[in-house]
């Protein structure tokens, strides 16, 4: 049985200094941040605090496709791989 996948909370849509779009989300309660580059690719940063840092770059043909990237990779950092 596959298990349920995390839980994402948009949290805020927001234009960064550079123009590009980005969202903020809460995924099982660590700060996700993805900033979406013109070429369809996402850098995402979660922020866990006392849990530590990472930070990823997803390739993506569009920002839903790099969306759903960012997402699946948040999941497997934040509950380890599906078995």
């Amino acid at each position: 049985m596959a298990r349920p996948a995390g839980r994402a909370e948009l949290i805020e849509c927001r234009v960064g200094d550079c123009g590009c779009p980005e969202e903020e989300y809460l995924f099982d309660g660590i700060n996700l941040i993805v900033h979406f580059e013109p070429d369809g690719s996402a850098d995402a940063f979660m922020d866990g605090g006392d849990w530590g840092e990472c930070e990823t770059t997803v390739e993506g043909v569009t920002r839903f496709a790099a969306r759903v990237a960012v997402l699946a990779w948040a999941d497997s950092v934040v509950r380890g791989p599906a078995t």
